[in-house]
């Protein structure tokens, strides 16, 4: 039996781990994918407590201004049950600059379970993104806005994620991400640093992160990572 101190916790990693997976900036966000080309994701995030998550993304270039693909998130916490999420989703390009900067939208469903119980689930979001330089080396800047909205208790979690990245090297570089995430009485900063290396073949990047989140501070999660483009 789950006592209300448990079930407190359980909340507070659950609302951590929601707040930590899956920002888009680091996958695709502004930028679609090439018409004919995937990419494939998948991270491991292990907290100081042991608590563990993992989650997978998918994406697909179906043509020059649509990009679809899938979600799914687990959460196991130590000495609880398993919860998660999963959406499909679609991402369109919108031609609102003439500069180097990108600009799209994204429309997804899915469901969200904790135990037995499934809740429906829909997502909107803006993306805005354009390289920057700093010196000679290249990087880039992203943002994303966006809603998740809980279709079977009437509640949404706002999402504003932040991602600046910074290339090292031919085969290397680092991000540093910001994810503020509000729901309707809490709210959530996590910073995420993070190191990408690419492997010879450069289609295969290995990623290694840290993240911390303002409502668990004394927590620190270890981020590990793999993506590959096909």
């Amino acid at each position: 039996m789950i006592t209300p101190k448990g079930v407190q916790m359980f909340r507070v990693v659950l609302v951590f781990w929601f707040a930590c997976l899956l920002a888009q900036p680091v996958y695709a966000g502004a930028w679609l994918r090439e018409k004919g080309k995937g990419f494939l994701a998948y991270s491991n995030l292990t907290a100081s407590t042991l608590d563990t998550s993992y989650s997978a993304y998918f994406d697909y270039g179906l043509n020059s201004k649509m990009t679809i693909g899938a979600t799914l998130e687990v959460l196991s916490p130590l000495n609880r049950q398993l919860s998660g999420q999963g959406l499909l989703f679609i991402r369109r390009s919108l031609n609102w600059s003439k500069s180097n900067a990108h600009w799209a939208y994204e429309l997804g469903v899915g469901a969200r379970h904790t135990g037995i119980e499934f809740v429906p689930i829909a997502k909107t979001s803006l993306s805005y993104g354009r390289g920057v330089s700093w010196g000679k080396r290249d990087g880039w800047f992203a943002v994303d806005a966006g809603v998740e909205w809980d279709l079977g208790y009437s509640k949404h979690v706002v999402k504003i994620d932040s991602t600046l990245g910074l290339e090292f090297g031919e085969r290397s570089k680092g991000m540093l991400q910001v994810f503020n995430t509000f729901g309707e009485d809490w709210n959530n900063i996590t910073v995420s640093p993070s190191y990408v290396y690419k492997s010879k073949k450069k289609k295969i990047n290995y990623v290694f992160g840290l993240e911390n989140s303002s409502l668990t501070p004394d927590i620190v999660a270890i981020k590990i990572g793999v993506w590959q483009s096909f």
